[in-house]
């Protein structure tokens, strides 16, 4: 009787990319710093359904061989495509620190920095990222902001984000209108909202009604922009008051579509008899027609009027 003993390879089964899978392995086995070989590796592991395996060979990689941009770029595919969000978050950080002025790193660490849990993390990375270049916020962007800081338990900030949603487009209204209005009213944010009606008189420049406020006990005038997302002034009107424009870097829309500058705190806004506590302004360099700066919808939005119908405010000419 003839017996016939066949030696099985026990391993994983990659298909039919299992033999080319064997061939990179020895490949790296040889060259341990071939970065085609440990790509071809990758990209054939995932072909057959298995990219939690090139975690390994790229963790032994890593240790051997000096990391470059281009290897960081791999490994942060390596972690995403495996879910192993501890290396892409390994490998976004390192991107980060070699290119900080470049929006896409930070883009791609806020989405590790998201499936790792740090939602607080996430908000800053995207917001870091949109300011380096503002104009180029699309609306589907700032709603991934506004998303972002609700998950990280920013509910003022992201009421001031979806604001922006609300004032630039329409299929997302109804979206953005459903989020504000229970985050207003969040915990965090009470003591924002006043009651009330108020005379207060205007004045006139380049065709924009101005009406006097205080800032902080400061008196100033400022315009009305209902579609701002938060209220602006400008650089010249923040120093003639005295107020410091060190703040937080922010963005926001406006009817000079999105601004940047520093977010300041005002404790306390005055229009006519109402105050509201706790008002956030960006300091932008300049406005148009040499505005000093605009009350924002967001201001607008914390106010509740007495009446079913009216005014925020009663118009007195001069």
């Amino acid at each position: 009787m003839l017996l016939l003993l066949v030696a099985c390879e026990s391993g994983p089964d990659y298909g039919p990319y299992t033999p080319l899978v064997k061939s990179q392995l020895k490949n790296l086995e040889n060259q341990p710093c071939s970065e085609p070989a440990l790509r071809e590796l990758v990209d054939l592991m995932g072909k057959g359904q298995r990219p939690q395996d090139a975690i390994a060979p790229m963790r032994t990689f890593l240790e051997t061989c000096p990391p470059n941009e281009a290897l960081r770029h791999l490994q942060l595919e390596v972690g995403t495509k495996a879910k192993d969000w501890a290396m892409a978050l390994e490998a976004a950080d390192a991107l980060v620190a070699a290119s900080p002025s470049e929006r896409q790193p930070r883009l791609d660490r806020a989405d590790a920095r998201l499936a790792n849990g740090d939602a607080a993390g996430a908000a800053d990375d995207l917001r870091q990222a949109y300011l380096l270049d503002p104009q180029k916020i699309t609306d589907d962007q700032f709603k991934k902001l506004a998303e972002t800081q609700e998950k990280a338990g920013l509910p003022c900030d992201a009421w001031q984000t979806w604001r922006s949603v609300y004032a630039t487009r329409r299929t997302l209204k109804g979206e953005a209108a459903l989020h504000m209005n229970p985050l207003i009213n969040d915990p965090a944010c009470l003591g924002w909202r006043v009651e009330g009606e108020s005379m207060v008189r205007r004045d006139e420049i380049e065709g924009w009604w101005l009406f006097p406020v205080t800032l902080d006990g400061k008196e100033t005038r400022l315009g009305v922009d209902t579609s701002a997302a938060i209220s602006i002034i400008s650089r010249d009107t923040a120093t003639a008051l005295g107020v410091s424009t060190d703040g937080d870097p922010w963005f926001a829309r406006s009817f000079q579509g999105t601004v940047a500058g520093p977010k300041l705190r005002i404790a306390q806004l005055g229009i006519g008899k109402l105050t509201l506590a706790g008002v956030d302004v960006l300091v932008v360099d300049r406005l148009p027609d040499h505005l000093p700066g605009m009350i924002g919808g967001d201001v607008l939005s914390r106010i509740r009027l007495t009446e079913d119908r009216g005014l925020l405010w009663k118009v007195e000419e001069w």
